[in-house]
């Protein structure tokens, strides 16, 4: 078995604004805030994510409802979908307008296609148990894979290193039920900072949206969705 690290059960809480854009508008957004001073900190990547509920989908319920205390269970990995893939099991924190995360990596798993997501969930959910010793992840056993999303991501670091901004482009999703895919030509920008530095309204010329990339995942690819 590939050791995990032990989880980082991080308080520090961050601030975050999201947007949501035209792809026609990519290059603008690029250009406006690298003439602000931000400028690229990592190489652009593939980010792959298996977003997790229960059997009611209060996580899905909650984040429509705009709950303010909620928390999102998600495993993550960079680069190819399928293959030899390292997966980090996240738990996102959301408070309000600031949220934080856990995390513990996994190490190496082997993901063939969509139709084995059930078989992969099972041994993710084995190895987080034996290496989760803050039982911070206790209640995966009552989830099931939901969800597969795959997006494209630039990074970006202001000029007063307060304020990373990241780009997600060709945003796919796939309902792990349903076995239905959809794919979405839009941007989704993200300002994140530390919960004592507010951001400035005016840090990008657009308006403020309330963006979920699981939710929009979800009512994307199921055709039984009703709102």
């Amino acid at each position: 078995m590939n050791s995990a690290e032990q989880p980082k059960n991080n308080t520090d809480f961050r601030f975050e604004k999201k947007f949501v854009a035209s792809v026609n508008d990519l290059m603008f957004i690029e250009n406006y805030i690298q003439s602000r001073g931000a400028s690229p900190i990592y190489q652009p990547r593939w980010i792959n994510n298996i977003y997790t509920d229960f059997d009611d989908m209060r996580s899905l319920h909650e984040n429509m409802d705009g709950l303010s205390l909620r928390v999102k269970t998600r495993f993550r990995w960079y680069g190819e979908t399928f293959g030899n893939i390292q997966i980090t099991a996240e738990q996102k924190i959301k408070s309000d307008d600031v949220n934080r995360k856990n995390s513990i990596k996994l190490g190496s798993f082997n993901f063939s296609n969509y139709q084995e997501t059930l078989n992969l969930y099972l041994e993710i959910s084995e190895r987080l148990l034996e290496n989760d010793q803050d039982g911070l992840f206790w209640n995966v056993i009552q989830q099931h894979p939901t969800l597969i999303n795959r997006y494209h991501r630039s990074y970006y670091m202001s000029l007063d290193n307060q304020v990373r901004i990241t780009i997600d482009t060709e945003l796919q999703y796939y309902n792990c039920q349903f076995e239905t895919i959809s794919h979405h030509d839009h941007i989704i920008i993200e300002l994140k900072s530390p919960s004592e530095n507010l951001i400035s309204g005016d840090f990008l010329p657009l308006q403020l949206n309330k963006s979920s990339k699981y939710v929009e995942g979800m009512v994307s690819t199921d055709p039984e969705f009703i709102w």
